[in-house]
């Protein structure tokens, strides 16, 4: 029985054997998969891990290249946007040039017509006075009183065409010139020329002087724009002079320039404007050209001071200045038109100053005076009133350049015509009563800011500095300040007993009494209550007592200290003249037309000296040798003088 049960036993433990065996193989395949699955897995998770990389790489790439992208799509719409904008301000730039040479012409074409229709009725008139004087001739034939044998007689204060003059001159008689050329000892000692000698210097006048010689460029610089226009008369009359004085006796060479600046006198007065800038131009060149190269030269010093006399040609210049003054349509009617004051008032509109102790009023206008040119352009002129006198001035600067005028030359007589228009404006406001309105005053207030906004167009080579052209039109911008703003302070302080002479200084330095109480009185409001305006008896009555004093018709009374300053605005003590004389109010316009020597100098300069480099002390390179070159190659001598033995040295 034991052994029964122990072989059961066994029998049992045989079989957990078996079923422990059959476990742990069971356990060791289990084993096994799960290695090989998560051998797979660590497979699948490293393909992953390395896809993971690759599309992360892949992005990265593609973040990158879709920044570069963008980047230069964003650079692109830049580079477009800024070349739209250059593009568009160059246009806006081209377009306001446009515009404002569009107003530049069309005011030189309104000056143009002016100026043809002018002379039209000039024409006009002078055939009607001629077939007046027709009949009145036909009359007096039929009539037998014999007027045909007087008319043929010139009388003696006629004058003799140049031709006709050197015609009916004997060959060894002096060729007469224009009064003031010489002193009248001289006209006796140096009273002639041999027949050779005259012969020479008839055809010296008549080739070179009664016609009009072309102008050459003379180049100094490498670029196009570096050269100036060289007058071939100034060259043929310069080396003509200075070959005579080594060879002709100092007398005959002072009468041979004697017969030539008459000449050129009678030529500049018979041909008008543009001949009278071509011999401005001409004359300041030889003028020049006879300085340089008279210097160390003994038997040349009467050139030398010739060439001065030539640059500071007053006779001529005083001709001119009446051709430019003809020009100028400067009078009362700008002022007093419709389209004017119109435009006065659509600019800005009156504005009651309040009453201040430091001339507020004044410092008000004076501040619209000038804060207005800096933002006015010269293309929102196209309808302006002072277009034709605008145009006027363009066309005299055109006349000048196209004459061959340098630069400064230009500039003086754009200054001096500027003058000549500030002292018309102001006579227009010292004579007529309607011109000193406020709608007159404001039209001419736009008037000076139109013409500075030309002189800037025209810019600083041609007409200077703004600056310039306001001290130009000093009296009537001066005028214009006071009748605005300073008035009614000066109203109120005299009024009060206050001292107004410094304010009046301040305001209208180069206004006398006499002129500032006749703007007062003359000044009145038609803008607003169509009356009188402030009360301005105490003001008159404080400006007649200055008034007075200067002109010797009494002595200051109160505390008015103007004529009482050590540095005498308003002239020397003058006795014996009243305040209502028309010479102590108005100006004498074309004594205004003075051309300033330092600026005639400096346009003589020109023609013999390169301007110099930019930011440079160095004077610019002496032109002489290449004129000298440039005139004996490419100057073809007159036909008079080209065969002519005598002036051979010219070839």
């Amino acid at each position: 029985m034991d052994l029964t049960r122990l072989g059961l036993m066994m029998s049992q433990a045989a079989r957990v054997i078996w079923h422990v065996c059959c476990l742990r193989a069971a356990a060791e395949e289990y084993h096994a998969e799960f290695g090989a699955k998560e051998a797979a897995i660590a497979a699948l998770t490293a393909e992953a891990d390395s896809t993971k990389g690759h599309m992360q790489a892949e992005i990265e790439k593609l973040r990158n290249d879709m920044e570069a992208e963008v980047t230069q799509v964003k650079e692109a719409m830049q580079r477009r946007v800024e070349e739209a904008v250059a593009e568009t301000q160059t246009k806006a730039s081209g377009l306001r040039d446009a515009r404002e040479k569009n107003v530049h012409f069309s005011a030189r074409v309104v000056a143009l017509n002016s100026r043809v229709a002018q002379l039209s009725k000039q024409l006009r008139d002078s055939q009607a006075r001629e077939k007046a004087l027709t009949t009145e001739l036909e009359g007096a034939k039929r009539g037998g009183r014999g007027l045909e044998n007087g008319l043929s007689r010139p009388s003696s204060g006629s004058s003799t065409p140049p031709r006709q003059l050197r015609d009916a001159t004997p060959s060894g008689s002096p060729y007469p010139a224009p009064d003031g050329l010489l002193m009248p000892g001289q006209l006796n000692e140096y009273a002639g020329l041999n027949r050779e000698n005259e012969k020479a210097v008839l055809l010296l006048t008549s080739g070179v002087v009664e016609r009009r010689l072309s102008i050459i460029n003379i180049q100094h610089g490498q670029a196009p724009a570096d050269s100036i226009g060289m007058p071939v008369a100034a060259w043929l009359l310069g080396e003509t002079l200075l070959h005579w004085a080594m060879r002709w006796r100092s007398q005959e060479v002072d009468v041979a320039a004697l017969r030539v600046r008459g000449s050129v006198l009678q030529t500049a007065e018979a041909e008008g404007l543009t001949y009278q800038a071509y011999w401005f131009s001409t004359t300041l060149a030889l003028g020049a050209f006879l300085k340089v190269r008279s210097i160390g030269k003994r038997e040349c010093s009467n050139l030398f001071k010739l060439g001065d006399e030539l640059i500071q040609f007053g006779e001529l210049h005083h001709l001119l200045a009446a051709s430019v003054a003809d020009m100028l349509p400067v009078n009362a009617s700008v002022l007093l038109s419709e389209d004017a004051k119109r435009l006065a008032r659509s600019t800005g509109s009156l504005t009651r100053q309040t009453s201040t102790a430091d001339g507020s009023s004044y410092e008000a206008a004076n501040a619209e005076m000038s804060g207005l040119p800096a933002t006015k352009s010269f293309e929102g002129l196209m309808n302006s009133p002072w277009k034709e006198l605008l145009g006027s001035l363009s066309n005299v600067l055109e006349t000048l350049r196209g004459e061959g005028a340098p630069p400064p030359a230009c500039r003086a007589v754009v200054h001096a015509a500027l003058r000549y228009v500030d002292a018309e404006l102001l006579n227009a406001l010292m004579l007529r009563r309607d011109c000193c309105s406020i709608s007159a005053v404001k039209a001419l207030q736009s008037g000076i800011l139109d013409i500075k906004a030309w002189v800037a167009y025209q810019g600083v080579a041609l007409c200077g500095e703004v600056a310039d052209a306001e001290r130009a039109l000093a009296h009537s911008s001066q005028a214009v300040k006071y009748l605005l703003g300073g008035k009614d302070d000066c109203v109120r302080k005299a009024s009060k007993g206050f001292d107004i002479g410094h304010d009046l200084r301040r305001m209208c330095p180069n206004l006398s009494p006499p002129q500032i109480y006749k703007l007062t009185e003359h000044h009145h409001d038609d803008w607003i209550t169509g009356g009188g305006g402030t009360n301005t008896i105490a003001l008159l009555e404080t400006l007649k007592r200055a008034a007075d004093a200067q002109y010797g018709h009494g002595s200051p009374n109160g505390s008015l200290s103007m004529m009482e300053s050590s540095n005498d605005i308003y002239g020397t003590h003058q006795s014996g003249r009243s305040f209502d004389d028309d010479d102590t109010l108005l100006l004498d316009s074309l004594a205004q037309f003075v051309l300033p020597r330092k600026l005639l100098t400096d346009a003589a300069r020109f023609f013999v000296q390169a301007p110099r480099a930019h930011a440079s002390t160095a004077p610019g390179v002496s032109l002489l040798d290449r004129i000298e070159v440039t005139c004996r190659r490419n100057v073809q001598l007159p036909r008079g003088l080209r065969d002519r033995p005598e002036f051979a040295f010219l070839k």
